[in-house]
């Protein structure tokens, strides 16, 4: 039982140095991942294709920013939003229990997968960096001793502080990451909606509507007349 427990520590001691080269291989993917994957959807507007959405929601107000989309009817516009918003809820799950920014990634959101992935590794080295301690502590006092083996050994208080301190930030930071795809498709599909000209209902949000404005007219009679005046107002929400 104590050899095992041996083989225990020292494997979780070796899986730090091989996680830092873990980490560095997935930054070095997700970076990859960002300059060839797209998650756009094109469409033709003006006679021009347009890839709506791109990679991030700075790039999704820039496109909104270039092109005109109330030409297009608003159906167009509602399968256009159906077809490119973002999902919310499963990427917050797999955030909250894979980690590594993995639900963020599947929104095409690289400062959340990147935060994800070094939050993950710090904290898991954190833990790792404890549980070395514990097995330095129990090689030098218990194994290599000239003394009789004392089998009420108990590890000090710091390794166990380090791994509660590791442990308490792995946690906190995946609460972190599961409220991070909550936020940013909240408001990358704000955008769309309002780039689009839709309404939480899929309602037209771009309305044409009549009013009735007074105006005092000088008639051959004197007397005061109203105007209908036709106005036009685009409301963009």
């Amino acid at each position: 039982m104590k050899r095992h427990m041996i083989l225990l520590l020292l494997f979780s001691l070796l899986l730090v140095p091989v996680s830092a080269n873990s980490a560095i291989g997935m930054i070095l993917e997700t970076g990859l991942d960002s300059a060839t994957k797209t998650y756009s959807h094109p469409v033709i507007v003006d006679g021009d294709t347009v890839h709506l959405g791109g990679r991030s929601h700075k790039e999704l107000k820039q496109t909104f920013q270039a092109y005109d989309f109330s030409t297009l009817a608003l159906d167009e516009r509602v399968d256009l939003y159906q077809s490119t918003q973002l999902s919310v809820t499963w990427p917050a799950f797999k955030n909250l229990l894979a980690g590594f920014g993995s639900g963020s990634k599947l929104q095409g959101h690289l400062s959340g997968e990147l935060f994800g992935i070094v939050s993950d590794w710090t904290t898991l080295s954190i833990v790792g960096v404890g549980l070395g301690i514990m097995a330095t502590e129990y090689f030098v006092t218990y194994l290599f001793s000239y003394n009789t083996a004392d089998p009420s050994y108990s590890p000090s208080e710091l390794p166990i502080a380090v791994m509660i301190v590791g442990g308490g930030a792995f946690a906190l930071g995946r609460i972190i990451q599961a409220i991070i795809p909550i936020s940013y498709g909240l408001r990358y599909n704000r955008t769309l909606r309002g780039g689009l000209g839709v309404e939480k209902d899929m309602t037209d949000s771009w309305s044409v509507g009549l009013a009735m404005q007074p105006a005092m007219q000088e008639g051959l009679s004197s007397l005061p007349a109203v105007q209908l005046t036709a106005m036009a107002t685009v409301a963009l929400r």
